[in-house]
C-alpha cells in the first residue's frame, strides 16, 4: 500500500507527534509499505545539526526508508493568536501545494489542527483513496505499536 502521512512535525523535530509519525511511517515500511510523509522544515524543538535544511524551500530525503518531503512554511509568533492563525493558513496552503505534485496514494493519516485538516482537505484528498485525520496522539501510538495495516 502507498501511504502518505501528513504533519507539521517529524524528527529531528522533538515532541510527541514528531515520534509517533517517525515510528508509524517505519513500522509500516517494515512491513513493506510505501510510506511518503509530507512535513515543514525543522523549526520548533529541533535536535541535531539541522544546518542541512536551513536556506530551502523544498527538500526530499529518506529517513529510514521512509520518503520525507519537507516544505517551507513561513513563521509566524505563535503565542499571539493573529500569528498562530497566520501559521495555520500557510501550512494549510503549502501542504496543499506540495499534494498536487505527488502521486495517488491509497490512504493517507493527517495530523493536523482542525483548521489545517478543513483548509487542506479539498485539494489533499484529491490525491488519495482515504483519508483519517488524526487529533490525538494516543492513536498514532497504537498504530506504531500494533500495525493492524495489511
Amino acid at each position: 500500500m502507498n501511504v502518505l502521512l501528513i504533519t507539521a512535525y517529524f524528527p529531528p523535530n522533538t515532541g510527541s507527534a514528531a515520534h509517533l509519525f517517525y515510528e508509524l511511517g517505519a513500522a509500516l515500511v517494515n512491513r513493506g509499505h510505501q510510506v511518503t510523509v509530507l512535513t515543514i522544515f525543522p523549526s520548533y524543538h529541533a535536535q541535531g545539526d539541522i544546518s542541512k535544511y536551513r536556506g530551502k524551500g523544498y527538500m526530499e530525503e529518506d529517513v529510514d526508508g521512509v520518503r520525507v518531503i519537507r516544505v517551507k512554511v513561513p513563521q509566524f509568533p505563535r503565542h499571539v493568536p493573529a500569528g498562530r492563525a497566520l501559521w495555520q493558513f500557510s501550512l494549510a496552503f503549502k501542504f496543499a501545494l506540495a499534494a498536487l505534485k505527488l502521486p495517488s496514494f491509497d490512504a493517507s493519516i493527517v495530523y493536523s489542527l482542525e483548521l489545517i485538516s478543513r483548509a487542506g482537505h479539498p485539494t489533499l484528498s484529491s490525491t488519495m483513496r482515504s483519508v483519517l485525520f488524526v487529533g490525538k496522539g494516543w492513536f498514532l501510538w497504537k498504530l506504531a505499536r500494533g500495525c493492524t495495516i495489511r
